[in-house]
């Protein structure tokens, strides 16, 4: 059962983990589709006014087109916070039909409008990622070896460009590629790292390191999620701190090893006969906390003492054949999840004090 626990806990992890890397990489590509549009608002619209001072005119309204596109891909990333691939395959797709337009416009210088292309792989890769990246370049590159290598539509060029211009552009399409790919690729390899290691922390930040339940950190940030605010504190909740009785003992007698493992098995036994709903939490010490949503004081008393008889009828069996047999005690408060928690835990608190005066073994 504790194994089970455990691995429900990696793959909650593990989700975790993935939804802060999407999350992560949605906000980079928003990122960097904003940068994308204000430089090409920028510099384009500098490139209308040096054609416009040159008395290049006719590249006025296919410039001022690529303005529009890039501002409809800011609005759109602006106005929709979940935005991410849209707006850049506007901005793209406006630059490649700019790229292609200067390629076959006869006033353009020959072979001049190529440059114009080589940053396309970096743009692709940083805007698209690794895998959509790759998919659109390789796309693009087959239109280019056509364009540019095979008749007759190389001929289709205002100017036929030299052989040597054709295969020089192309190498450095492909070396622009790699560097973005291998650049892109040592991102998301550091990013996924972070990913893990934040996701490590804040699960041992949340979690007892011995037993693997929740530690007190992780019972208050359930418990302020999950009732303060919401519905569910007007329904009935209750608290129990549950303690090993003479635990002590068993670590002077066995050595504080074995009273590891004792409180190992405590946990398993205790995750074992919770319910669904119940929340089980290492409080301290051999204190343990069980959160029970919508149950009163009556329902609460009935499944501590199931779990208690529980508990006195499974000791702990070591590897040599020793076993250990322990009792335990309970306290219980139960009220409204409006009620002051502190004020919650401290009559549960007391309580467990009063079922030690008690005798022990029992639930207060």
């Amino acid at each position: 059962m504790l194994r089970n626990f455990f691995s429900k806990r990696r793959k909650r992890n593990l989700l975790s983990e993935l939804r802060d890397i999407s999350f992560a990489e949605g906000n980079l590509r928003r990122a960097t589709g904003f940068v994308l549009c204000f430089v090409i608002i920028g510099l384009t619209g500098i490139s209308i006014v040096l054609n416009y001072l040159e008395g290049n005119h006719g590249l006025i309204l296919p410039l001022g087109l690529v303005v529009l596109s890039a501002c409809v891909a800011f609005f759109w990333l602006y106005m929709k916070k979940d935005a991410e691939l849209g707006p850049q395959y506007i901005c793209l797709g406006a630059l490649t039909t700019l790229g292609i337009f200067l390629l076959f416009w006869q006033g353009a210088p020959n072979g001049s409008s190529l440059f114009w292309f080589l940053l396309f792989p970096s743009m692709i890769m940083f805007c698209l990622g690794i895998r959509r990246g790759t998919i659109i370049f390789c796309s693009f590159l087959f239109f280019s070896l056509l364009l540019l290598m095979m008749t007759p539509l190389q001929t289709l060029l205002a100017e036929s460009l030299p052989q040597t211009v054709r295969v020089r552009f192309l190498a450095a399409m492909l070396g622009a590629f790699v560097f973005s790919a291998g650049t892109e690729y040592t991102r998301y390899l550091t990013q996924k790292a972070l990913a893990r290691t934040v996701a490590r922390l804040e699960l041992d930040s949340l979690t007892d390191p011995l037993t693997g339940l929740g530690n007190r950190r992780n019972f208050y940030n359930f418990y302020n999620i999950s009732f303060l605010g919401s519905p569910a504190r007007n329904y009935p909740v209750s608290l129990a701190i549950a303690d090993i009785d003479h635990f002590k003992n068993v670590n002077d007698a066995y050595g504080h090893e074995v009273g590891d493992k004792v409180l190992c098995h405590v946990a398993s036994v205790l995750r074992s006969q919770c319910r669904e709903a119940d929340k089980l939490y290492r409080w301290g010490g051999e204190e343990f906390l069980i959160l029970m949503p919508r149950t009163n004081n009556t329902e609460a008393q009935v499944v501590l003492e199931r779990i208690r008889g529980k508990l006195e009828k499974t000791p702990y069996c070591g590897a040599d054949g020793k076993t250990i047999s322990f009792t335990s005690s309970f306290g219980v408060y139960s009220g409204s999840a409006e009620e002051n928690l502190e004020l919650q835990l401290s009559a549960a608190d007391q309580n467990l004090y009063a079922a030690k005066r008690g005798g022990r073994n029992r639930v207060v």
